[in-house]
């Protein structure tokens, strides 16, 4: 399945075919509609239909319904998305997924309090192109693409919260999106030197991308690396855990783009990567 080029997860979301009909819905869309009903309306669904019955029985429905209700208790409010991406990472663990989505909405927000207008510091970020939605890879995962030569460090490091952002919206994609589970990320190093390297930035990333999202990336591919790159990546690889460096591509200059156009479809890369879409071709200059 190969989705356009798109600018925002809901492109993604808005591209799976819907039924007329609410009884004929895919499994995995009635999953996810009957996940967002209160204990009381779910148990009323239940006895629409067998099909219905079938669905509402699903181990992760019951959890994403208990854990929200159990955070409302709390005065805590996460999107169902990231209730369904901490109960997944914890192996659908009640206990364990409240404590930890309960210090993940204490690190959001603290995240989020750096700021003085949050969103805009995300909107300004998206606008440098600095990452974006890039469409899809070869099997359907949804790809973003990095540019590390657009970052340069901050104290208040504005793209951690841009990446954070990004993240969460990788989590809605696979949470309301049939058949995706994980991610791709592209790295294209064209044009990093020392002022884009950032030791604090990766640390940081890192540490909270392994501890809420780990389970949400199913490849990275760097691409285009000069060797200043290379000498980063020795520095920044020892705070990778060993299953996630498993992912990890560093692609050598007669490779990158052969590897490119064998897990890419034309349509999703721009020339420059060997690809024909028109629409990257304006956002990778």
């Amino acid at each position: 399945m190969t989705i356009p080029v798109c600018d925002s997860p809901e492109e993604f979301i808005s591209s799976e075919p819907m039924s007329s009909s609410a009884v004929d819905l895919p499994f995995e869309a009635l999953v996810f509609i009957l996940s967002r009903l209160d204990t009381k309306t779910l148990l009323s669904a239940s006895r629409v239909c067998k099909r219905w019955n079938e669905a509402s029985k699903e181990k992760r429905i019951h959890g994403v319904v208990f854990l929200r209700e159990l955070l409302d208790g709390k005065n805590v409010t996460l999107p169902d998305f990231m209730i369904h991406q901490i109960y997944k990472l914890k192996k659908f663990n009640i206990p364990e997924s409240l404590e930890l989505l309960l210090e993940y909405s204490h690190f959001r927000r603290a995240e989020f309090s750096r700021f003085p207008d949050p969103d805009a510091v995300i909107r300004s970020e998206a606008e440098s192109r600095v990452a974006f939605w890039m469409g899809t890879d070869s099997v359907g995962r949804p790809v973003i693409l990095v540019r590390p030569r657009l970052h340069l460090p901050q104290k208040k490091n504005p793209t951690l919260l841009f990446a954070l952002d990004l993240f969460e919206q990788a989590c809605e994609i696979v949470y309301r999106k049939s058949g995706i589970s994980e991610l791709v990320v592209v790295l294209d190093f064209e044009g990093f030197s020392t002022q884009n390297f950032d030791l604090t930035f990766a640390r940081t990333f890192v540490s909270w991308s392994r501890k809420y999202f780990k389970n949400l990336l199913g490849a990275s591919y760097s691409i285009r690396s000069p060797s200043y790159a290379l000498v980063c990546w020795r520095i920044v690889r020892v705070f990778i855990p060993a299953v996630t460096l498993k992912k990890i591509f560093i692609l050598k200059p007669h490779e990158w783009q052969p590897f490119m156009l064998k897990h890419f479809d034309p349509s999703q890369l721009p020339r420059v990567y060997g690809g024909n879409s028109a629409k990257l071709d304006k956002l990778v200059v």
